[in-house]
């Protein structure tokens, strides 16, 4: 992912590492350039990695969905780059993908995850402190690897779209 994690205006990079378990944060020079990677611990396996304000504090803030241990760490944002130590938050069965938005309309950012082996997505209303809820499953197609959210059917809430890898489809799950 991409944003300003310091607050100094230029584009930073964050990256999911699966292999490690952790995810890199890369501060931006502002000129195509970044200074030597920090790295901050997830759960097992982060395959997705999300940015934005988890708890209402103007810092962002990080989610990973994280594919072998079936969950979602939050990690809180200083404001200078750096993040709290994670919090775990149960997913579904390998969580490939992880989006933050406002699904249930009270202004405070929820999660979703897509999750590979039960076919399935994960949402997760947020508190607005960076805590969540027990997560809520919705059936998508086989497979889903990747999730997005917007507003496909011009109501003003957010639906949910699906890649399904195995039935080589998209699933949409239209707001009710």
């Amino acid at each position: 992912g991409m944003g300003d994690l310091n607050g100094d205006g230029r584009p930073d990079l964050v990256t999911a590492n699966g292999s490690s378990d952790d995810v890199s944060v890369l501060l931006g020079n502002g000129d195509g350039t970044f200074l030597d990677q920090r790295r901050f611990s997830t759960g097992v396996s982060p395959f997705s990695v999300g940015m934005g304000d988890l708890n209402g504090d103007g810092r962002p803030d990080l989610a990973t969905a994280n594919y072998n241990s079936d969950d979602v760490s939050v990690l809180l944002g200083n404001g200078d780059g750096t993040f709290l130590d994670q919090r775990y938050f149960p997913a579904g069965d390998y969580p490939s993908s992880v989006g933050m938005g406002d699904l249930n309309g009270d202004g405070r950012p929820d999660l979703v995850t897509a999750n590979l082996d039960s076919d399935d997505v994960s949402v997760l209303l947020g508190n607005g402190d960076g805590t969540f809820l027990d997560r809520l499953r919705f059936p998508s197609g086989y497979s889903p690897v990747s999730v997005g959210m917007g507003d496909l059917n011009g109501d003003g809430r957010p639906d949910l779209v699906t890649a399904n890898v195995v039935s080589h489809d998209v699933s949409v799950l239209l707001h009710k």
